[in-house]
């Protein structure tokens, strides 16, 4: 998985490994992101692109999940999660604001999720 805030470019969250530690909940008012990531998020102001692009591993590639940062960032809908404490800890929420953006799919038997942008 990785994560684009601008034109600065996160790698390495692993949610395949740890499957517990990057989760959809909707229960969660917000998208919580990993704590590496606060630097970028300290550092939008200096970018000249406010996007939020979060690729997630794909059974045919990468699926790419597109958010407009400014607007979470006004409403208060993005923050960052503190480190975690214990491996099964989350590193990253996609709470909420998913279902905002996005008709969300569980697949329980083949054990997959879809998503498809709605405006």
């Amino acid at each position: 998985m990785k994560i684009k805030i601008g034109d600065i470019e996160h790698q390495g969250f692993d949610c395949i490994k740890h499957a517990r530690a990057c989760i959809v909940d909707t229960g969660t008012p917000v998208i919580l992101l990993p704590y590496e990531l606060s630097d970028s998020m300290e550092a939008l102001g200096q970018t000249a692109s406010s996007k939020m692009k979060v690729h997630l591993a794909g059974v045919s590639g990468d699926v790419v999940l597109d958010f407009d940062l400014d607007q979470l960032l006004s409403t208060g809908l993005v923050g960052i999660v503190n480190p975690p404490k214990a491996f099964w800890d989350p590193l990253m929420v996609l709470g909420l604001p998913i279902w905002a953006h996005y008709y969300t799919m569980f697949n329980l038997t083949a054990d997959t999720v879809s998503f498809t942008y709605h405006s």
